[in-house]
């Protein structure tokens, strides 16, 4: 399977499973962030593996195309950044 084509699946599931569950649980999100932004351990955490997780997509998956694998590699570098 081309690299592109899995990581278009996944990023399409993973928008679609946590979209779904912002709109469920709308009414909690908002004290969960409240939490979650409290505890420095786990933003320090959650940090290091999402540039960690950002570092390994964009090196496994920089194509610079106008076509939807363009798309794939800026939300790639997207993460990246996040993580940074």
């Amino acid at each position: 399977m081309d690299l592109s084509i899995f990581y278009a699946q996944l990023f399409g599931l993973y928008f679609l499973i946590v979209g779904v569950l912002v709109i469920a649980k709308h009414k909690v999100l908002p004290e969960l962030a409240r939490s979650f932004a409290q505890k420095t351990a786990i933003l320090y955490f959650a940090g290091t593996f999402t540039l960690l997780l950002g570092l390994a997509l964009v090196l496994s998956h920089n194509i610079w195309e106008y076509s939807w694998k363009g798309v794939i590699t800026v939300i790639v570098w997207l993460t990246l950044i996040k993580g940074i």
